[in-house]
């Protein structure tokens, strides 16, 4: 009778044989490098991956959801973030239904808000002629961003299907922050070799900047890949050790890392990310209760001298600094401050034009999707010299404001699901932090300082509902994983302790003493 180890090495020959013979012919074809090709062997490839998914999908979704790579075989070329969410999900409900005891995380203050948000996507879509895949062979464009704002809702459950191990917390934070830095790869790649072979790493890893192009300029051209690299290590640094752990403890290395950090998001030129940093630190700085240390003083004068430093020698600076600082009222480079100025001034003409269509999409929204024709326009280099500059963005749906992109793409109704999620998030944040496991303080302070920075940014800065959608989602499904649900306030710590009232202790009195008595002398008969 055959062995059981026999019957697996059978069964895996047979099968690797034959994909090797397969595989082989085809890159022994000169020709074989076209799109089809290319998606049998990823079909391959893929199939070959479920046993690594099976094991290690829930890491490997930790890793992607905030990754910047691309799956360009997949019609659109969606970010693998949102293709991890859909994958991990999957084997997340065989799982529920091979075990039935294995359940989802119990989060009912946040699950009906996210089924909310999916009813009012998949509502409008409907109502407004369907999702509108181009890419297979619809007449209409968008339905990438119907499937981002999906899977973006939707990482919520994937990623609060178990809870994360205590001894495995400090790997799930490193992964959901410090993925980001693949966003450097693109950029990185394109100062190296801007024409050679390693062009072909832009397939998996986008190119932000302009980096590969001709003008290129230390200084002057916008690196957005080096700013989303270091505010990712921003990230995890506060998450990891918080803005205590950064600066009183007697980490030199931790300290000039974490300075590093915000230098560099100035290469980006972003007005929005600096805002974002620095409320991220004053929000986290206030959670943490550190104005009432001994840093208080040291850091305002650092902060005051690091602020005359920067008025003095601010017109000498490099243009991507200048134009990140171009917000304060600070004299700076008027080529910096025309280029600022003219980002802010597209965007208010945008916002003053559309602000009438809000009552036309009240009850019904645009949706995302539009026609074909509006898509030619767009890729048109003759609407970037037209007064308009902004029609793009009203094509595409991405205002820049986050209270517009939620009325005009999806009425009242997504204006009223979408802020429920994050009203309820709020609240579901501050339980965790108040009530929930003590080793768990800082990174559940950190995780409410980014959401109610994210709102502010949202609401008063730039913000967008199909691209925020993830963010605002991952960031409620993340803190729901590491808390294992909701944290709630316990019985004993709610009620405070009714101590009993000591009984009274009777004075002693100085009585006779009467024969009987406890304490009296027996008496003595005489005989």
């Amino acid at each position: 009778m055959t062995g059981q180890p026999a019957i697996k090495a059978l069964i895996i020959y047979g099968l690797c044989i034959p994909l090797a013979l397969f595989i082989g012919f085809q890159i022994s074809d000169l020709a074989w490098a076209t799109k089809e090709s290319l998606r049998i062997m990823g079909a391959i490839f893929a199939v070959l991956l479920i046993p690594v998914m099976l094991k290690w999908h829930r890491p490997i979704l930790y890793f992607c959801i905030n990754a910047s790579i691309v799956v360009f075989l997949l019609p659109g070329s969606p970010k693998l973030g949102l293709v991890m969410v859909a994958i991990s999900l999957m084997f997340s409900i065989l799982h529920r239904i091979m075990q039935p005891r294995a359940t989802f995380l119990h989060a009912p203050e946040l699950t009906r808000p996210v089924l909310a948000v999916v009813a009012v996507l998949v509502m409008t879509a409907m109502l407004r002629g369907g999702v509108g895949f181009n890419a297979f062979g619809g007449g209409t464009v968008g339905g990438s961003r119907y499937a981002m704002l999906l899977m973006g809702v939707l990482s919520f459950f994937a990623m609060t299907a178990e809870q994360i191990p205590a001894h495995k917390r400090n790997l799930y934070i490193g992964l959901f922050f410090l993925s980001g830095v693949t966003m450097l790869v693109g950029d990185f790649f394109s100062l190296m070799d801007p024409g050679g072979y390693l062009k072909y790493i832009y397939l998996f890893f986008p190119l932000y900047s302009v980096a590969a192009t001709p003008e290129f300029s230390v200084g002057v051209t916008r690196l957005f890949g080096f700013t989303g690299m270091a505010v990712s290590i921003y990230h995890y640094l506060i998450g990891r050790y918080g803005i205590r752990g950064i600066l009183l403890e007697s980490r030199r290395w931790l300290q000039f890392l974490f300075i590093a950090t915000i230098v560099i998001t100035f290469l980006g030129g972003f007005r929005s990310v600096l805002i974002h940093i620095s409320l991220l630190f004053l929000v986290m700085f206030c959670l943490e209760k550190l104005y009432r240390t001994r840093v208080v003083v040291p850091l305002a004068l650092g902060g005051l001298l690091a602020i005359t430093v920067v008025i003095i020698f601010l017109p000498k600076m490099p243009f991507v600094f200048q134009r990140s600082l171009a917000f304060l009222p600070v004299k700076i480079d008027p080529v910096a401050q025309m280029d600022a100025d003219s980002s802010s001034e597209w965007r208010l003409q945008m916002w003053k034009a559309v602000w009438p269509d809000v009552p036309k999409y009240l009850l019904l929204g645009k949706g995302l999707s539009f026609p074909e024709a509006d898509f030619l326009a767009i890729t048109d280099r003759s609407i970037q010299r037209s007064p308009d500059q902004w029609l793009w963005a009203v094509i595409t749906g991405d205002y820049h404001n986050g209270p517009l992109s939620m009325l005009l793409t999806f009425g009242i109704w997504g204006f009223a699901a979408f802020t429920w999620l994050q009203l309820a998030g709020l609240r579901a944040m501050i339980r965790n932090f108040r009530y929930g496991d003590p080793s768990l303080r800082i990174i559940n302070g950190f995780l409410l300082t980014q959401f109610i920075t994210h709102m502010i940014v949202f609401w008063f800065v730039a913000g967008c509902m199909y691209s925020d959608a993830v963010i605002f989602a991952s960031l409620l499904g993340f803190s729901v994983s590491l808390n294992g649900g909701i944290a709630r306030q316990s019985v004993q710590a709610a009620q405070p302790v009714k101590t009993a009232a000591p009984k009274p202790v009777p004075q002693r009195q100085n009585l006779p003493l009467r024969p009987g008595m406890a304490g009296a002398a027996p008496s003595v008969k005489a005989g």
